[in-house]
């Protein structure tokens, strides 16, 4: 709900949301906390309100989200530290640093195996684009059709591959810690 508010630019409500969702999901038992398919984990959760934050400009929130869900856990996914690490991208283009969320971005989009660069992460990777000043957008989705063109250095993952790459440490540790 708090993502709806935000990219509804509904601030106060977004805000009020995302409160709540704190506030409920600290209520959570460990079974609904769980890292299963009807579970709703912290990682999760985090995903969630750092895209809340990032949409909002609330750069700071979104950092100290970000650094939660980018500690080790125990089943870390690709694909979730890719969106906090384009979140963070995000944050840095919001704060006047461009060329760092260009690279930060980049390096996170790239570094994804072919199969996991659609979707969500080829949607925040161009919302990173669109955020970026004009005479770099073009050369950033240059490097985003460069790597699906490409494949990258990755392929298409196999089932064990992606289950070893969903337990590969931190992906961006260049990325500064505090960014947003």
């Amino acid at each position: 709900m708090p993502r709806v508010q935000s990219a509804q630019e509904n601030r106060d409500q977004a805000l009020r949301a995302a409160q709540d969702a704190e506030t409920l999901v600290q209520r959570l038992t460990f079974q609904q906390g769980g890292d299963t398919w009807t579970g709703y984990p912290e990682q999760k959760h985090a995903v969630h309100l750092s895209r809340t934050f990032t949409q909002l400009g609330e750069t700071t929130r979104a950092t100290l989200v970000q650094d939660r869900a980018l500690e080790p856990t125990h089943s870390p996914s690709l694909m979730t530290r890719a969106l906090i690490t384009i979140d963070r991208a995000t944050c840095l283009a919001h704060n006047g640093e461009p060329e760092e969320a260009a690279r930060i971005g980049a390096q996170a989009y790239t570094a994804l195996p072919s199969a996991y660069r659609t979707g969500l992460t080829h949607t925040r990777a161009l919302a990173l684009a669109r955020s970026l000043p004009h005479e770099m957008t073009g050369q950033f989705r240059d490097v985003l059709a460069m790597a699906n063109a490409s494949g990258g250095p990755h392929t298409a993952p196999d089932r064990a591959t992606a289950a070893r790459s969903s337990r590969s440490p931190r992906l961006s540790s260049s990325a500064p810690p505090n960014s947003c």
